[in-house]
Parts: structure tokens; C-alpha cells; sequence
């Protein structure tokens, strides 16, 4: 765990790594006024996140940065350590940093050009999948009938990765197909990677 602090005008933010990661804040980070953004221990809460989550073999930022993304808000929320009123935040900013995003029609190739170039660019692969993954999460508990969730799917995919399986987009799309249906294939496409 390595932690640098920079000069003021330097933004937050953090890198994992294998078995590590790293944090950048400024001398004085930024105080919240909207609740929505968790500070540093939601950064780090995502960093750490990316050892555990990690993404599926083929797939683009959207994975990587849209779980870790997704899992900050979300396990924070259940785990009673950010009120719901700072998760709703969390949602808003997502949506607002989506739907305001010049790139948010992007491919994901696209956008990826630009990921170090335009802090808009930057941003599209962890909101764009991290809103991905709320409403796929919504759509398999409503399919369910509030019995399964999300966490049913990526919870079995992690364990197969972890017991030395290729966890690929295509894992991924079978297993939300078994739950959702044949047509989740073509709706990530579109969605993620094509951006329409």
C-alpha cells in the first residue's frame, strides 16, 4: 500500500496493482459537498476492490473500472459504511457523469484513445460500467423475484477464475443469459461496447 500526496492542484486518485496498489491525494483533498463521492476511503475501497474483482479475459475498462466502481458504492452501502443518502449521491454523480459525458456514445475504443487525453474520456469506462452493472443488477433481481442478484453470477465467475478457469466476456455474457435471457449478448454490445 503505497501513498503519495502531491501538490494541491493534483486530483485523487489510485492504481491497484498485483497484490498492491497505490494512492495519490493532494496535500489538501477536496471536501465533498453532495456526499457522493466517498473521499479516500472510497478510493481506496476501489483499488482494493480491482485484486478482488478484477475483470474478464477480452474485456475492455468497462469491466475492470465498472465493477470495482459498482462494488465501491454498493458494498459500502451494505456494509453500513456510507448512510443511503450518500449512496443515492453515488447514483446521481454516476448518471450525471454519464449522461453529461461529451464521449458518452463512444465505442469503447473510442473512448479508450482518449483515456489519458480528456478527463471525460477517462471517466466513461467506470461510469458507463458501473451503471451497466446496477442495472443488470436490478433486472436479475426483478427476474427473480428478489431471489437472485448480480452478485449470484460474478460471485460463481470469480470462483471458477480463482480455481484457474478463463473467465471471459463470453463466461460473463453466458451466465447473464441463463438468467436474463439470449438477448444480454447483443444488449452489452450495444450498450458497452458500442456505446448506443
Amino acid at each position: 500500500f503505497f501513498l503519495r500526496v502531491l501538490p494541491e492542484s493534483t486530483t485523487s486518485g489510485g492504481t491497484a496493482g498485483n497484490r498492491s496498489f497505490m494512492l495519490q491525494v493532494p496535500v489538501r483533498p477536496r471536501r465533498s459537498t453532495s456526499g457522493g463521492d466517498g473521499g479516500l476511503r472510497s478510493i481506496v475501497a476501489h483499488e482494493m476492490i480491482h485484486g478482488w474483482a478484477g475483470s474478464f479475459q477480452g474485456a475492455g475498462p468497462w469491466a475492470s473500472e465498472g465493477l470495482a466502481t459498482y462494488f465501491t458504492a454498493n458494498l459500502q452501502r451494505r456494509l453500513g459504511l456510507r448512510p443511503i443518502k450518500a449512496f443515492v449521491a453515488e447514483l446521481n454523480r454516476l448518471s450525471q457523469e454519464y449522461h453529461g459525458n461529451p464521449y458518452r456514445n463512444a465505442t469503447s475504443d473510442d473512448a479508450r484513445a482518449v483515456f489519458r487525453a480528456d478527463k471525460n474520456g477517462e471517466l466513461l469506462p467506470y461510469v458507463r460500467g458501473a451503471l451497466y452493472f446496477f442495472a443488470l443488477d436490478a433486472a436479475i433481481r426483478q427476474r427473480s423475484g428478489g431471489e437472485r442478484s448480480l452478485d449470484d453470477i460474478l460471485l460463481e465467475l470469480f470462483a471458477r477464475r480463482a480455481a484457474g478457469e478463463t473467465v471471459s466476456v463470453r463466461t460473463f455474457i453466458n451466465a447473464l443469459a441463463r438468467e436474463l435471457g439470449r438477448g444480454i449478448g447483443p444488449e452489452l454490445d450495444s450498450v458497452v461496447v458500442r456505446g448506443t
